[in-house]
């Protein structure tokens, strides 16, 4: 069975029993306590607490669910595990105070054992420790073995929040054979390697109130949750998601991308497998609204595209991945979902534009690296006033530990500051200004009549004005008294210099007397 054909039987099973098909709702919830849809209930909460009458006393959808933020978070799971998954489909059928128990469990035993065919003597069953109910009616209505029916606690009973709704949940599993784990249900396989857990039929009869008591609802629902995956994993024969019909392409799509074969079992599977399943649940998301952004959705969105470029980039790939990947996805899933042809151009424009972005701050990042390598692999170099601008003035009583672009004499630190040119590496502020590296120190700055530029940062970025007198220009506090120095605001950026000195202390004992600033003036010394 093909999930065509596994979504189609199951919204036509409920159909034929009164219940009216809903299409798939937004990942955009209207509730505000999750950041996307992570289950089928969640369009239907204000009618499972009442703030809205259902317009149906029945309903069946298949809704496209994420969970990778927030509470609902298996984001690093996804990849490493067979099961875990940022996007799937739930399928659910729903109950609005019209049926319960005795009519839930019958039509979830039929539709598995009847209209999907699986083996009744490979299911297993779990139900709360205190639901007598469910379990004799899974044991003398359905005819499950006693002995493959289960209790558990705070594992079957299910929760909406802290208070509203709530109640006993009974479970359906599936044993994928003795290859997989010892024999004993779901109670012995507590990592779920074994007995896979396929539908979860959830009885909400109590409404929980804040003081911890549990109110009988006046008319119990129900609500339900299979993954689709999952089942067609189990009806496919396959040992994880990822080889499913809908994922197979996927697979093959990050194939062609990377140029690496699937199959090896190491961490370029991981990479294959993450790459396909990102690539599915980034299509979804844009196609729903969403644009990548620091913040809730979008940030979560941001961190999908961006994980899956980078285990791209672990498998050698420079070239752009994302716009393969959305096709794949559409081509694969745009006949269930036909909002995502709709939205193909508008989907790739928005990936591609992030995958951009990402890559160039990637090649930065590495070049930095290079040159940090590169600068602590080079062999030292000894300062002067001629070549090295940045070299401290006072030599006499300790060498700076920003002298030159290579290692620093002193004891106390044995860095290696990289090279770029006559003096250590310096950065781009804001505006264009200058900015030294940080000086690691706890004094401040002091001025000299060498070329420095470090103070500038500030001067440019906020205007003529003054240093508070508790700070050098690093921004870090001093040990030295610092007068408060009226900035100069003639002259490029590179020459704005203070009028005014900063006085550093010097050590002056030990055998490695060094000033206690790399920027130490011969006043101070």
């Amino acid at each position: 069975m093909t999930a065509d054909e596994l979504r189609r039987a199951f919204l036509d099973f409920f159909a034929e029993r009164g219940h009216t098909v809903v299409p798939s709702a937004s990942l955009i919830p209207v509730d505000p306590t999750v950041l996307f849809t992570v289950a089928g209930m969640v369009p239907f909460k204000p009618f499972f607490l009442g703030e809205e009458v259902p317009p149906y006393k029945r309903a069946v959808s298949v809704q496209k669910c994420v969970r990778a933020g927030g509470k609902h978070n298996d984001l690093d799971e996804i990849g490493r595990t067979k099961r875990h998954l940022s996007f799937f489909e739930m399928l659910g059928n729903f109950s609005f105070g019209d049926y319960f128990k005795s009519e839930a469990i019958p039509f979830a035993w039929e539709l598995v054992t009847d209209v999907l065919g699986l083996d009744p003597d490979r299911l297993w069953v779990t139900v709360h420790v205190t639901d007598d109910e469910a379990a004799e009616l899974w044991a003398n209505v359905v005819g499950v073995a006693p002995e493959r029916i289960q209790r558990f606690d705070e594992d079957n009973f299910w929760r909406m929040g802290d208070v509203g709704p709530c109640g006993p949940s009974s479970e359906i599993f599936w044993d994928k054979g003795p290859e997989h784990g010892p024999d004993g249900g779901p109670q012995a396989d507590p990592h779920g390697d074994r007995y896979i857990e396929i539908w979860n039929l959830v009885f909400m009869q109590y409404d929980q109130q804040p003081d911890g008591s549990r109110l009988e609802l006046p008319r119990p629902s129900i609500d339900t949750g299979a993954g689709l995956e999952r089942i067609l994993a189990v009806l496919q024969g396959v040992d994880s998601v990822f080889e499913i019909d809908v994922f197979r392409p996927l697979i093959a799509a990050a194939e062609a991308v990377t140029g690496v074969r699937y199959g090896s079992g190491g961490e370029a599977d991981v990479s294959l497998r993450i790459l396909a399943e990102h690539g599915r649940t980034m299509t979804f998301v844009v196609s729903d609204g969403v644009v990548p952004s620091n913040e809730e959705r979008g940030y979560v969105l941001r961190r999908i595209i961006r994980r899956a470029i980078r285990h791209a980039y672990l498998l050698g790939v420079r070239d752009l991945v994302t716009p393969a990947m959305v096709d794949a996805t559409v081509e694969v899933m745009g006949g269930a979902y036909p909002e995502l042809v709709r939205d193909r151009d508008l989907i790739v424009k928005v990936v591609r534009r992030e995958e951009e972005r990402f890559r160039q701050t990637l090649q930065r990042g590495l070049d930095l690296l290079d040159g940090l390598v590169e600068g602590a692999t080079s062999p030292a170099r000894t300062p002067s006033s001629s070549t090295t601008p940045w070299a401290s003035p006072s030599t006499s009583r300790g060498r700076s530990r920003r002298s030159g672009g290579g290692r620093s004499t002193s004891p106390a630190s044995n860095r290696a500051w990289p090279s770029s040119g006559p003096g250590p590496r310096r950065r781009t502020g804001r505006r264009g200004a200058r900015l030294s590296r940080p000086s690691r120190s706890t004094a401040s700055c002091s001025t000299s009549t060498g070329p420095r530029s470090s103070p500038v940062a500030r001067s440019t970025r906020a205007g003529p004005g003054s240093w508070p007198s508790s700070r050098g220009a690093s921004g870090s506090r001093g040990r030295g008294r610092a007068t408060t120095s009226t900035w100069s605001s003639t002259g490029p950026p590179s020459t704005r210099r203070p009028e005014a000195r900063w006085a550093t202390p010097v050590r002056s004992t030990g055998p490695t007397a060094r000033p206690t600033s790399s920027w130490a003036t011969p006043s101070t010394a």
